[in-house]
């Protein structure tokens, strides 16, 4: 089902994945999962680490991309604080 909504659905295309080829994505999920959960304390600390930073990273790009585009683009006679703020809280609040 994901591999059919992420690739169009039925409706003007898409992929649909047999039930083999599912079972074959979840099996190589599955292993892969059980290899990394195999590797020893240090990897798995390097990548928590990793995954911090690309999460704190990702969010203060697009808060301020996302500020800068809105602050740019000034419509409607929204206040540039009240657009950084509302961005910002919002991409916050997805990080919680």
């Amino acid at each position: 089902m994901i591999v059919l909504l992420g690739t169009g659905g039925l409706n003007g295309g898409g992929y649909i994945a047999s039930k083999y080829v599912v079972l074959a994505i979840y099996g190589a999920i599955l292993v892969l999962h059980g290899l990394i959960n195999s590797l020893p304390i240090q990897y798995m600390a390097w990548f928590g680490q990793l995954g911090a930073f690309w999460n704190a990273a990702g969010i203060l790009l697009t808060t301020n991309v996302e500020s800068l585009y809105l602050c740019n683009n000034k419509k409607k006679g929204i206040d540039k604080l009240q657009v950084v703020v509302l961005a910002s809280s919002l991409k916050n609040n997805y990080n919680i």
